[in-house]
């Protein structure tokens, strides 16, 4: 029934009192038959203290009611909102069961000279060069609330009251989630370039000296990059640098390109006003729409380091243009779930996350920086 309730603030046409009685009936209709015996249906014209006395009186309609809310209603929006972020583009497919993930690039076959005598090879085997990076799970998170329940029931005095909790409960646990993620994405962009785990580019950019000559110099930049981009080449991924920290013996370069459409700029909100978007776009070979599909405005290369309860920021970077492939985060587990305490006549709303963030350096991926 909870697929029927729009909890959507965006919708215009249904009032905050008709929310809250569609919760009321969604609950009902949800409900077991001890529950349906004594809770009736509602109309914005009923009486709420009266719909509602049933469940203030008894405890377990209460408890009830509130499981619907929170843990059928108020979740499943929350879940079916959880990864609109500014950088829900990163997320891939999820893989629930284990905490590693395995990924692997194949660089391309090298030729050899043609001879007849290569039939007497015909048994013999080549292994392909094969490049391995393996993920594991680095976000552990949970998100709860307390509800005290003598707060609850004196707050619920109005259908537009019930509609303001549903929206509040969406909102708190929604939110908190978004802001972490989205935190947790810009920690893999700034790191990137702080541990050296991309390359980089230096180029002069000084906006308040010369701001039309700053953007020029980003859109030569940029051009340089879609053009060398679609060739085979090791210049602009950093697998050989990072295999050999990671104590890997003798790696390998890894042969990566990546064509146009596939590339995806994340750039400071900055820079991107003083910058041509049509000529950065040209760049590109793509049309001013189609471009502004791949920019991924950032305020700043920066984030909140929760350990030290601080913010990290590199000011040097201007924007990284990569494959889109290079940067990722997949779900492994999340979980609503909720506890209430008999003594303390309070109720506990969690919702755990689970994820696995990543830097794929056997992509295409390059961040400009300030020339020092």
């Amino acid at each position: 029934m909870a697929k029927n309730v729009d909890t959507g603030s965006n919708n215009a046409t249904m009032s905050s009192a008709q929310r809250g009685v569609d919760v009321f009936n969604a609950a009902l209709d949800a409900s077991s038959e001890g529950y349906q015996a004594k809770v009736g249906r509602a109309t914005t014209t009923t009486d709420f203290k009266s719909a509602f006395a049933p469940i203030v009186k008894y405890a377990p309609l209460m408890n009830e009611f509130l499981d619907y809310v929170i843990n059928k209603l108020v979740f499943q929006v929350v879940e079916a909102k959880m990864y609109n972020n500014k950088y829900s583009l990163l997320k891939r497919e999820g893989f629930p069961l284990g905490t590693d993930y395995e990924y692997q690039y194949i660089n391309p076959a090298e030729g050899r000279a043609y001879s007849i005598a290569l039939g007497d090879t015909l048994l013999n085997r080549k292994k392909p060069d094969v490049k391995v990076q393996y993920f594991r799970r680095n976000r552990e998170e949970q998100f709860w609330v307390t509800i005290p329940q003598p707060l609850l029931q004196g707050a619920f005095t109005t259908w537009e009251q019930l509609d303001d909790f549903v929206q509040g409960a969406i909102r708190t646990l929604y939110s908190g989630n978004e802001i972490s993620e989205q935190n947790l994405v810009k920690f893999l962009l700034v790191e990137s370039v702080n541990q050296n785990i991309i390359k980089t580019m230096q180029i002069d950019f000084d906006l308040e000296s010369d701001a039309n000559q700053a953007g020029k110099n980003l859109i030569k930049a940029s051009r340089r990059l879609a053009l060398d981009f679609t060739f085979p080449s090791s210049a602009y991924n950093n697998y050989q640098e990072y295999a050999a920290a990671q104590g890997i013996d003798d790696p390998t370069p890894a042969i990566t390109w990546v064509e146009n459409e596939d590339v995806v700029i994340f750039i400071t909100s900055e820079a991107l006003v003083n910058t041509e978007v049509e000529t950065l776009a040209g760049a590109f070979n793509l049309n001013e729409t189609e471009f502004k599909q791949k920019i991924v405005p950032v305020d700043r290369f920066s984030y909140f380091d929760k350990s030290k309860q601080q913010e990290v920021t590199n000011d040097n970077i201007i924007a990284i243009v990569a494959d889109r492939k290079a940067f990722e985060y997949r779900d492994n587990f999340m979980q609503a779930s909720d506890f209430f305490n008999s003594a303390g006549l309070y109720r506990n709303h969690y919702l755990t996350v689970f994820q696995t963030y990543a830097v794929n350096t056997c992509a295409n991926a390059i961040a400009l920086v300030k020339r020092q």
